[in-house]
């Protein structure tokens, strides 16, 4: 039994391999994005209740996913943690934040920044999953995790738009750009006390043709830019068919 069970969490699973933009890369891109597309148009004509429900499951579903893994990971490393999964990296540390945004009025004002970057970060993390590819099995627990918690993440931020649950306001985008500057300096802080590790990818590792004293820049520019497309395309073509956009209760 408990050897079956192991094998469940084999990273060689099947003898298969995930490259970028490989068959398994692809396909689990397009059922996040097409489930997404999917799930909006299925709640379109749902309740407001039932929408308010079901966006607030995503976030929750996340996060448990989240602090499950530390519990799994000792399973297929040996006994040992994935340090580098803590919540120094955008995308799991947004998701503490959009929880406690969503269901706590005190962290309310943090709705719009966390929705958004929900959006961002996940989005930027499936075009290019790193930490998932080559050398480990598609199917194998790793990678089914990595993006299913991604996927969550990505579907709360979106759903959260198209449910009419927080409205965008371009006045405010302020507060994603101090959010993004949070999130470098609290990985600075992570990446200086754990040397191996390169969260919010500050020092390069994963752009190594990047020169290392300009990387923070660039990375808090790449994602701000991403910001402003989200913006872009909610106020082109969101406000086109809902033009009287109001912000529902979120208990």
């Amino acid at each position: 039994m408990r050897e079956w069970f192991l094998s469940l969490f084999d990273k060689n699973l099947g003898g298969l391999e995930i490259n970028l933009f490989d068959f398994w890369h692809i396909g689990y891109l397009l059922l996040a994005i097409g489930g997404i597309i999917l799930t909006a148009f299925l709640l379109r004509k749902k309740s407001e209740k039932t929408q308010r429900k079901f966006v607030n499951a995503l976030i929750i579903i996340a996060v448990i996913s989240y602090v499950l893994d530390f519990f799994v990971q000792p399973l297929y490393r040996g006994g040992e943690m994935d340090v580098d999964k803590l919540p120094f990296h955008i995308c799991t540390f947004i998701s503490i934040v959009a929880i406690f945004a969503r269901f706590n009025k005190k962290f309310a004002w943090l709705n719009q920044p966390a929705v958004v970057l929900c959006i961002v970060a996940p989005l930027m993390y499936l075009c290019y999953p790193g930490s998932a590819l080559g050398g480990v099995s598609p199917i194998g627990y790793k990678v089914v995790q990595t993006f299913f918690y991604h996927s969550m993440v990505l579907a709360y931020g979106v759903l959260s738009l198209t449910t009419k649950s927080v409205k965008l306001s371009i006045k405010g985008i302020w507060k994603e750009f101090f959010m993004i500057l949070f999130i470098a300096l609290w990985a600075s802080i992570g990446n200086a006390i754990y040397a191996d590790y390169d969260w919010f990818f500050l020092k390069g590792s994963a752009f190594p043709f990047i020169p290392v004293s300009i990387m923070p820049l660039v990375v808090i520019v790449a994602v701000f830019l991403m910001v402003l497309i989200i913006y872009g395309i909610y106020t082109l073509v969101y406000r086109h068919y809902y033009p009287k956009v109001k912000p529902v209760r979120y208990y």
